[in-house]
């Protein structure tokens, strides 16, 4: 992911979230993102 810049943090509390970053906020809350990726080296 790219580094923002001023003007992007100052415009990210305004602007509106788009349906793709609140599907991926409640992905980040549902899904056990670490213990999946534990369980996924143990197989490998």
């Amino acid at each position: 992911m790219k580094q923002m810049t001023f003007a992007d943090a100052e415009y990210a509390d305004k602007r509106k979230q788009t349906r793709k970053e609140l599907f991926l906020i409640e992905m980040h809350q549902v899904v056990p993102w670490k213990g999946c990726r534990l369980f996924l080296v143990c197989l490998g």
